[in-house]
């Protein structure tokens, strides 16, 4: 609650200042979404709410915070977070933040998609969590993206992408927060995206190796008839992913040569969002490796 009210204050006190100064030109029925986005010092008030969500994600694990720990560490640890205290979903548009239709998500700030979850209003499936793991990384100073893999109509899956500078060069590393897995080479070191297209396209999979996340349960939010919503754990994990994608498999390995690991997803990409200066040159570069 104290995080709750902290946002909400400075929303608040940022939105008061406005008024006050603006009081002889806006309305008292003015779309209160209007003069927020005419606040003086908006930007300030963003970056205060952006602070509190940081002390609250680094008060559930306090490690985040740590500056002694590895890039690497801290990717995988907000990603750990992202699984473990976000709500999911089922496709259910009742339940749905993302695609329900009824919050508006993905215009929405961190804070705000954060706070909905503290209230239970609803969930998110693999594209939700994969885009708020890309807010968190940004606020966090790494560069990210989500990208959309698969056949529509088939079978689709969302990750997310984070850059990073790394060994002389820049890196894409592939964090998924919904089965809460990376991947790594042989060796147990951080696998760029590109060298695991590379591995698919030769049909080295043996080469990719899965990371799993120290934990495999999340909360899902359902509806139950004549309840209302309700939330329960369950497991998720990469055999989770395996089993699911195994279904997809015949109807995809007849679109391409692929076996059935699921890395081979990556081979189907769909859409990739982020910097709008770099995601269309990183779109390109997907699909250049991926026809080689």
């Amino acid at each position: 609650m104290k995080f709750k009210k902290k946002i909400i204050l400075f929303f608040l006190s940022g939105l008061a200042l406005f008024l006050f100064i603006n009081r002889n030109e806006i309305g008292l029925y003015r779309k209160i979404t209007e003069a927020k986005e005419k606040i003086l010092n908006y930007d300030s008030v963003k970056n205060s709410a952006i602070y509190f969500l940081k002390k609250h994600i680094e008060k559930k694990d306090p490690k985040i915070s740590n500056n002694s720990i590895s890039k690497m560490e801290k990717i995988d640890l907000l990603r750990e977070w992202v699984h473990e205290n976000i709500l999911f979903s089922s496709q259910d548009k009742r339940t749905s933040l993302d695609s329900g239709g009824f919050f508006d998500f993905y215009r929405k700030e961190g804070p705000e998609i954060i706070q909905a979850f503290e209230e239970s209003l609803g969930g998110v499936v693999c594209g939700g969590s994969a885009h708020i793991l890309k807010k968190l990384y940004e606020f966090y100073g790494f560069q990210a993206y989500t990208l959309d893999n698969g056949v529509s109509g088939v079978y689709t899956h969302v990750i997310t992408l984070v850059k990073v500078f790394d060994k002389g060069r820049d890196a894409f590393y592939v964090q998924d927060p919904y089965y809460n897995f990376s991947y790594v080479d042989l060796f147990g070191n951080p696998l760029d995206f590109f060298e695991l297209l590379e591995f698919l396209n030769k049909h080295k999979e043996e080469k990719i190796k899965v990371k799993m996340g120290k934990k495999n349960t999340i909360s899902r939010i359902y509806i139950k008839e004549g309840h209302g919503p309700i939330i329960k754990r369950e497991n998720l994990s990469y055999e989770t992913l395996k089993n699911s994608f195994s279904k997809a498999w015949r109807q995809l390995s007849k679109i391409k040569n692929i076996n059935d690991n699921p890395a081979y997803i990556y081979k189907f990409p769909v859409s990739i969002f982020g910097h709008e200066s770099v995601e269309k040159e990183l779109l390109k570069k997907v699909v250049l490796a991926i026809s080689k």
